[in-house]
C-alpha cells in the first residue's frame, strides 16, 4: 500500500480539504481502494486546536489511481472556485489544475511506478 499526500492550494481554513475528504469518502468508485486519512499539525501557541494540513489517501493498487483523480476533478468541478489538487508520491509531486485528468493519471501513475515499481501492483 502506498500513501499519496494531497493538498489543496490557497486553504488556510481547511475548509476545501475536508470537503474534499468527504466527497472522496463518498465516491464508491474507490470505496475499497483508496483510504482517505487526515493529517494535522499539532496547534501553534495561542491556537485552539490542530489544524488540517493534507490528506493521506493510502492507494492500494496503481489501478485506483485514474478513478481517484476522476473523483478529485470531479469535486473540483463541483466547487465555485476550482482549486489547485497537489498530489505528492515521496519526491514526486503532481498538480490538478487543469481539466486533462488522462494526462495527469499518465505523469502520475508513471511517477509512482518509477518511485515505488514493486510495491504498485
Amino acid at each position: 500500500m502506498n500513501a499519496i499526500e494531497a493538498r489543496v492550494d490557497s486553504d488556510p481554513s481547511g475548509a476545501e480539504l475536508r470537503s474534499l475528504r468527504g466527497w472522496l469518502l463518498r465516491d464508491d468508485e474507490i470505496r475499497g481502494t483508496v483510504k482517505v486519512k487526515e493529517v494535522s499539525s499539532p496547534p501553534s501557541d495561542g491556537d485552539m486546536g490542530a489544524g488540517l494540513d493534507w490528506l493521506s489517501l493510502i492507494v492500494s493498487t496503481s489501478l485506483s489511481v485514474p478513478q481517484l483523480l476522476l473523483a478529485i476533478s470531479s469535486w473540483r468541478s463541483a466547487r465555485p472556485r476550482q482549486p489547485v489538487v497537489t498530489l505528492r508520491f515521496g519526491e514526486v509531486s503532481v498538480e490538478i489544475a487543469g481539466s486533462d485528468v488522462t494526462q495527469t493519471a499518465s505523469a502520475l501513475v508513471q511517477a509512482l511506478n518509477q518511485a515505488a515499481p514493486n510495491n504498485l501492483e
